[in-house]
């Protein structure tokens, strides 16, 4: 599968620029600083076309505390193509490539066989699933 991640300064530039583009967004220090916050941190991904990325997505990583265990888990934000871009199936081929790299990380749900069975679920009816069950 072909890898969609994206780190660079440019990346990381581009893509706000995107977001304010995408979601009609005024600029502002504050918002900026949220938002490099979240890229910095985050797993993002992206999609070039004619040398600008023009669809992406950032991937959360956060923990959560289920039945007193804990579990590293990810949150998917600011998913968003250029308006001429919409309707191309880069925002759908970002999720799937995000949904793909989270299933690969899994391995807290082998130790839970009660949050297994929901990701399992949840999983199997995920429209960007490309397994439908966990191992």
């Amino acid at each position: 599968m072909e890898n969609f991640q994206i780190s660079a300064p440019a990346d990381r530039d581009a893509f706000y620029q995107l977001y304010l583009y995408a979601f009609n967004k005024q600029d502002s220090v504050q918002r900026h600083e949220f938002f490099d916050a979240r890229f910095n941190h985050a797993t993002d991904y992206g999609i070039h076309a004619g040398g600008q990325l023009v669809s992406a997505l950032y991937s959360l990583p956060f923990t959560v505390n289920f039945a007193g265990q804990e579990f590293k888990m990810r949150g998917i934000g600011v998913v968003c193509s250029a308006p001429e871009f919409s309707g191309r199936g880069g925002a759908g081929t970002l999720m799937t490539a995000a949904l793909q790299d989270m299933y690969a990380e899994a391995r807290p749900c082998r130790t839970s066989p009660r949050l297994r069975s929901a990701t399992t679920a949840v999983l199997a009816t995920s429209k960007y699933s490309t397994r439908s069950t966990m191992n």
